[in-house]
């Protein structure tokens, strides 16, 4: 449930309440379907994970559909940290963070900076990227970086795929 001092889910809102809000939406993710596709797709096909990174989320201040999408990535990494023993280093990273959301992405534990540029300097292994709203040349970048037997260390979660399946099929037989 939404706190009642915001009168509409895309109005900014003070900081307590969004990371209220955030937790309290996260929690709302249990038991439904897509997380528990997610969830059993990770579980099923991979042994372990140490990384999420959340990319692309936007800025969950001012949007309703980047609290949900964060909210999405905090109660996967929660049952991922139970499944897998231990807990997932988290990243988030987007340009269009402010200071506020900086400061509360590190509140829920999730190392968080403004830009990719750590991404330039090491992509950790096996890592579980989601993605949301990316454009095509990030997908490009991470998939380039684990290019080969690596990309078995990797899973992407995400909503836009620039692939055609021609130009990937044509691609592989390079």
């Amino acid at each position: 449930m939404i706190n009642a001092t915001t009168s509409s889910l895309s109005e900014p809102i003070e900081n307590v309440v969004l990371t209220k809000t955030i937790s309290v939406l996260a929690t709302h993710f249990e038991g439904t379907a897509i997380l528990s596709r997610c969830l059993n797709t990770i579980l099923e096909n991979f042994v372990s994970f140490s990384y999420v990174i959340a990319m692309g989320v936007g800025s969950f201040k001012s949007s309703s559909s980047s609290r949900l999408q964060l909210s999405f990535i905090l109660s996967l990494r929660d049952k991922l940290n139970t499944a897998f023993e231990k807990p997932l280093i988290s990243y988030s990273s987007d340009p269009c963070f402010s200071d506020e959301e900086l400061e509360i992405t590190n509140s829920v534990e999730f190392v968080a900076v403004r830009e990719n540029k750590f991404l330039r300097e090491l992509i950790p292994k096996p890592a579980i990227f989601f993605m949301p709203h990316c454009p095509y040349q990030l997908y490009n970048y991470v998939l380039w970086q684990y290019w080969g037997r690596s990309l078995f260390d990797i899973v992407i979660i995400g909503n836009r795929y620039f692939f055609s399946e021609s130009w990937f099929v044509e691609l592989l037989k390079i």
